[in-house]
């Protein structure tokens, strides 16, 4: 098949639906079109009301004229997922109707004709387009939800003219499939890299919450009350989700209900203290909530010295820097992102939680086309929560499969504190004869730096599983516990010691210390030998 050429397209300006009128000019498209979508006109309505999803089968067939002469005519027809076809096909096919044909005009950029304005573009080709069939691999959701890719970590959800987002773990490549499921919405989705669909849950009410954290966005500058309400009823749906609260605070605070946004950012203040400080940083609608005592109740008695703008991820050579706060609650790691992979960071600050190893906020240092003021911000708000450089052994990393050129096989050693790690497809084994044996899940690339501290293992992981050309580091931290010693083995209970001497001697008329053989017996019984001589010789 003909792969239709890369265009500037044009948007029709108020093309009457209809077939065209006959003669060769009726392909010519009109001369007030502009650059941008494709100019189209419906020149048969379809049967069908609905619309295609990107995960659903389409079968197409095109009719192609090319110019000058418009004679010679190409037929094609295809059957394939939407996400699979290319360029402004996809896009026209995602508004059609089945049964529905639209003739659209083309127009290629001419190299030749570019100067140092701008490049014309000419009139190329006349499509004849008609959406013949539809296969559906999104069910209807309730309130006419549909959930689409967004090209990065991040599933999209829309509503209308509302769209929210749900972030996933891995880069996407498409959907493939979008079922109601007893217990709300599964969606099968290929990752970008290769490693097989990978099937994600999500509850109605997750879906539900942030569609309504995104609508009542829009209302807070003009109507904060009907914002307000839209977020309370974000937060009955899901309690979970941290940007209901803060958006509660924030038409909250338009009110001037200062101790009434403070009672809305509890929850977050609670379980995700680091990342609500920073944000009360980066957003002016979020400012007053810092002179409120509880906000400035997390701040340290002495400001920290971690220094975010010199974080780089080493190779085995201690170059990772890690920070550490003063209550020994969170760990901050440096994460690397792609912007194809994470629209918002290059790269970032994760914050762990050194309990439970949860990543429980990602600071993101510098956006895409942003400036230095992000590494600021997140620099000051770690700072000032007490954030220093952690100090721990360094590993020595040794690959135990030195022929491979991505080894996953490798051998961490802390000679000091006697404590080794196992890296294998398995997973990481941990032992050590000061700590209780641990383990971790296997991660997607070889470790690349470690440190042992107190009371866990971090380590950086370069992870490919996002499939873009560089590779991407991610923290683990692996929580450790203190080996009890071992209990004192029970004192030998000694010999019982011989009894005193006894020198006092028998008491009168007995022969008991002569009979028993006691200490005084010679005496005595050589004292009566002696009376028994003098008697015999006083005889004779």
């Amino acid at each position: 098949m003909r792969a239709l050429p890369l265009a500037v397209l044009l948007v029709a300006a108020g093309l009457a639906a209809g077939a065209p009128a006959a003669g060769a000019d009726r392909f010519r498209a009109p001369a007030t079109a502009t650059g941008g979508n494709p100019a189209w006109v419906r020149t048969r309505v379809g049967a069908g009301a609905a619309r295609a999803a990107e995960m659903d089968e389409v079968t197409f067939r095109y009719d192609l004229r090319t110019a000058p002469a418009w004679q010679g005519v190409e037929h094609v027809e295809r059957t394939a997922r939407l996400h699979e076809v290319d360029g402004w096909l996809r896009t026209l096919l995602a508004t059609m109707a089945v049964g529905e044909r639209r003739r659209a005009w083309v127009r290629e950029v001419d190299p030749d004709s570019c100067d140092h304005v701008d490049c014309s573009a000419i009139l190329r080709e006349v499509v004849d387009l008609e959406l013949v069939a539809l296969r559906a691999f999104h069910d209807p959701l309730p309130g006419g939800q549909v959930i689409a890719s967004d090209g990065g970590r991040r599933v999209a959800i829309r509503r209308g003219a509302t769209v929210a987002w749900v972030p996933v773990p891995f880069a996407i490549e498409a959907l493939d499939e979008v079922r109601s499921s007893p217990g709300g919405v599964e969606v099968t989705v290929a990752p970008a890299c290769g490693t097989g669909d990978v099937r994600l849950t999500f509850t109605l009410a997750q879906l539900d919450a942030r569609l309504e954290v995104a609508a009542a966005r829009r209302l807070e500058r003009r109507r904060p009350a009907a914002a307000i309400a839209g977020y309370r009823r974000a937060i009955v749906f899901d309690a979970s989700l941290d940007e209901a609260h803060l958006g509660l605070a924030r038409a909250l605070l338009r009110l001037g209900r200062s101790r009434d946004a403070v009672a809305a950012v509890a929850p977050v203040l609670a379980r995700n203290p680091v990342w609500l400080d920073w944000r009360t940083l980066v957003e002016p609608g979020l400012a007053a909530l810092r002179r409120e005592p509880e906000l400035q109740a997390l701040r340290a008695v002495a400001p920290g010295s971690f220094d975010v703008a010199g974080f780089r991820v080493g190779y085995g050579d201690g170059g990772v820097t890690y920070g550490v706060e003063p209550r020994g609650r969170y760990l901050a790691a440096h994460t690397v992102y792609d912007w194809r992979a994470e629209r918002f960071a290059q790269d970032a600050v994760s914050i762990i939680d050194r309990r439970s190893g949860a990543v429980a906020a990602v600071l993101p240092l510098r956006l895409v086309g942003g400036t230095r003021d992000q590494v600021a911000s997140v620099q000051r708000a770690l700072r000032e929560l007490g954030f220093s450089p952690a100090a721990g052994e360094v590993a020595t990393i040794t690959s135990l499969d030195p022929g491979r050129v991505w080894p996953i096989d490798n051998r961490l050693t802390f000679a000091r504190a006697g404590v080794e790690a196992i890296q294998s497809r398995r997973g990481v084994a941990i032992a050590g004869a000061a700590i209780v044996d641990a383990t971790a899940p296997p991660v997607a690339g070889p470790i690349t730096d470690a440190r042992l501290l107190p009371d866990a293992l971090v380590f950086h992981v370069e992870d490919r599983l996002a499939c873009w050309a560089d590779p991407h580091a991610t923290a683990v931290v692996v929580p450790l516990t203190a080996r009890p010693p071992l209990p004192a083995s029970p004192p030998t209970a000694p010999p019982p010691a011989a009894p005193p001497p006894d020198v006092r001697g028998p008491p009168s008329g007995s022969t008991a210390g002569c009979a028993a053989g006691g200490p005084g017996a010679a005496l005595i019984l050589g004292l009566i030998g002696v009376g028994a001589a003098h008697r015999r010789r006083k005889t004779t």
